[in-house]
């Protein structure tokens, strides 16, 4: 108990530390899918060098390098919001699925943005136009510049700025500039979505003196040569680049936001620019001037930059046919992707990745589970992260997959992660995420937990009818569909935690207890399995089973890094090409290829010539605040590793790699390797001193290994 106390309290002095400052190299993930490099952290400037490390905190200040940077919510430019909650295109998502926009529950209601501004039609505008994400301040002695970065940017020409800094007015759009009528010099940088200007001090100069900035944008009507204005006789507005205080209240996380530009009333909404900062480059040398002023614990968000390359703008999500219907899902397409934190005030080291429902974004928990998500987070120590995954239908496959490991790479960059203590958990489609991710990458994961999650992707299953497919969108094979239980076994050295309601309207209890029985008949993983007979399809399960979610992550359980036996089985279908997503590897079998014909493969490996010892939990029946439950599970413990020994099953495969130092084969001494195949193969002993490859024909072998770990 000493030794956590004084590791809080370091970690509460590192909190006061700007979240950049904390930035390095991350410690998660150390395997998962292929990640392309993040955006850099500073643009390449066309008037001035930029060098400035923002904080990436939303609503975030700081001072870096010279340069007052601003960071602001991604996806909120959805302007005033002149009809509240009326207007169908604000809603996200159809009946049963969570939180209206002021924030409370509403089962019948999910509320989207508060703003109700739309874009006009055009690819130019890509409804994403107008979105600030990043503002920065700088001077030198001829001049003082103003960048803003935005979403997307398509054509400069139809976006515009407006800039306040005390009485005088900077207009900007496209490549024209005025400040109080004069022309300015801008760069707009359509490749970068961002505009650049530079102020003479001979037309003004700010001298070092603390003064208030304000800035906005909306769309330009070249045609008409001014603002474009959604709302007649309103402010043209769509978003504002600094809104203090907006609170975790809403979707976009724009209550306020759309509350003022629906007001015209910006007195609130102005930085306060300390130039004298600035010019000493050195925060430090102004006394009144702190390098950094933003949240560091609790709940906000963040953003980050995602290396990606996916377009721009805002698109439809055709996975599924999911670009049609009343509540069509978004793409969001941006580099800048929005993530809910929550900071606990002592931090262990533990992360826990919570994926959102149907419908849902990065908000939904906030929302929907607030404050016991937060009650467990600070128990436990762990940081929580809530990923966008790209939108509201990702289903955790190709963008939205590789989301959620670029979240999490992004929060071990600016928080201490324990590698070993990262676990996966989420409710419906993030419950489905977390069959799907846990299945495909074990590895990577401590453990699990799951909220009524389906098995099927964006279809309703009920047992014992077949498995429904879905309807395949474009781009997609005829035969999308796909079924988790095909991959039972993956999750072996993988606990999970899986919670159902018998009355659940969305994915009916007949199929989470046929899928249940089946996994809890192979035997071969430790799980618990709660049933609530009474309860729904309910958001709100991360922070309503909040004793069950201490139980299961108390004591913050390590992952298997080495186990004694993996079992890894990849279907062909999975298979995702055009991500570059091929699921090869999980432990220290690495370089796993399916065979040309093959639907599927498989590598069953043991390092030990005994079995298994599984033990059955009996049903355990029992009442808690949600009501009745009915609780069963297993735990199964691996025997000891027989040295230099391996026992494989190999099937549908034609290359596999074991790494014999993860295996704990000892160097300069005898090694075998035993089992079967239906294959021919080319089996790989990876070892310090170079690689052994050994080729098997189909059926049983037996080979003994010289130097099995030099």
């Amino acid at each position: 108990m000493k030794f956590l106390t004084r590791i809080g309290l370091a970690l509460l002095l590192l909190a006061a530390v700007p979240p950049a400052a904390a930035a390095g190299r991350p410690s998660w993930p150390d395997g998962g899918p292929t990640l392309p490099r993040p955006l850099p952290a500073s643009p390449k400037g066309h008037l001035r060098p930029w060098r400035g490390s923002p904080s990436d905190v939303v609503g975030g200040v700081v001072y870096s390098r010279g340069e007052l940077i601003v960071t602001d919510s991604p996806y909120d430019d959805h302007g005033a919001d002149t009809v509240f909650n009326t207007d169908p295109t604000d809603f996200v998502v159809g009946p049963g699925q969570g939180a209206n926009a002021a924030g409370g529950y509403a089962p019948g209601v999910t509320g989207g943005a508060d703003g109700d501004y739309h874009y006009p039609d055009g690819a130019a505008y890509a409804r994403n136009a107008a979105d600030i994400v990043e503002t920065r301040v700088a001077v030198d002695r001829r001049a003082w510049y103003l960048l803003v970065r935005l979403s997307t940017m398509n054509d400069p020409r139809r976006t515009a700025l407006e800039a306040r800094l005390g009485r005088h007015v900077l207009l900007v759009h496209g490549r024209r500039g005025t400040f109080d009528g004069k022309r300015v010099r801008v760069a707009a940088d359509a490749r970068q979505a961002l505009f650049e200007v530079r102020i003479r001090r001979s037309l003004y100069d700010p001298g070092t003196n603390v003064r208030s900035l304000f800035v906005a944008s909306g769309v330009w009507d070249p045609a008409a040569r001014s603002w474009y204005e959604p709302s007649p006789g309103g402010s043209p507005f769509f978003d504002l680049a600094y809104v203090p205080g907006e609170g975790m209240k809403s979707y976009w996380r724009d209550t306020r936001q759309s509350g003022d530009i629906a007001a015209e009333s910006f007195g609130r909404d102005r930085l306060r620019v300390r130039f004298g900062a600035l010019t000493a480059h050195r925060c430090r040398r102004e006394r009144r001037c702190r390098p950094y002023s933003g949240p560091t614990v609790g709940l906000f968000s963040r953003v980050v930059r995602s290396g990606q390359r996916l377009g721009r703008g805002v698109g439809l999500q055709q996975r599924y046919a999911q670009d049609s219907g009343t509540y069509p899902a978004n793409l969001y397409r941006s580099p800048f992707q929005p993530y809910a934190i929550y900071v606990p005030r002592h931090r262990t080291g533990a992360m826990v990745l919570l994926l959102h429902f149907l419908g849902g974004n990065y908000m939904s928990y906030p929302i929907s589970s607030m404050p016991q998500v937060g009650d467990w987070a600070e128990k436990l120590g762990a940081i929580v992260v809530m990923p966008l995954a790209r939108g509201e239908g990702g289903w955790y496959e190709g963008e939205a997959e590789r989301d959620v490991f670029e979240v999490g790479r992004d929060a071990a960059r600016h928080y201490r992660v324990d590698r070993d203590r990262v676990y996966l958990a989420g409710m419906s489609m993030g419950g489905f995420g977390t069959w799907r991710l846990g299945q495909l990458y074990p590895d990577q994961f401590a453990r699990g937990i799951v909220w009524s999650g389906p098995m099927t992707p964006n279809t309703v299953w009920a047992y014992p009818t077949p498995p429904p497919s879905p309807s395949c969108g474009a781009g997609q094979r005829a035969d999308c569909g796909y079924n988790l239980m095909d991959l039972f076994g993956n999750t072996r050295d993988l606990p999970l935690f899986v919670v159902h309601g018998g009355a659940d309207e969305l994915v009916p209890s007949s199929g989470a207890e046929h899928w249940m029985a089946d996994y809890a008949a192979r035997g071969h993983a430790t799980y618990r399995y709660l049933f609530y007979p009474d309860r729904r399809h309910e958001t709100s399960y991360p922070g309503s089973t909040e004793p069950w979610v201490l139980k299961w992550l108390g004591g913050l359980p390590r992952r298997e890094t080495n186990p004694v036996h993996v079992t890894y089985r990849i279907r062909r279908e999975f298979l995702q090409p055009r991500f570059g997503i091929f699921y090869r590897r999980a432990y220290w079998t690495r370089g796993l290829r399916l065979a040309p014909h093959a639907s599927e493969g498989l590598i069953d490996a043991s390092r030990s010539g005994g079995a298994d010892r599984t033990k059955t939990l009996g049903d355990s029946v029992g009442a808690d605040g949600l009501g009745p439950y009915r609780l069963r599970g297993a735990d199964v413990t691996a025997p000891a590793a027989t040295p230099n020994f391996v026992k494989l099953h190999l099937s549908g495969l034609v290359h596999a790699v074991l790494d014999t130092r993860r295996m704990g084969w000892t160097a300069g001494t005898t090694g075998r390797v035993t089992g079967d195949t239906d294959t021919p193969l080319d089996l790989v002993l990876r070892r310090p001193s170079g690689s052994v490859t050994v080729h098997l024909e189909r059926g049983h072998f037996d080979v003994v290994v010289a130097r099995a770990g030099s």
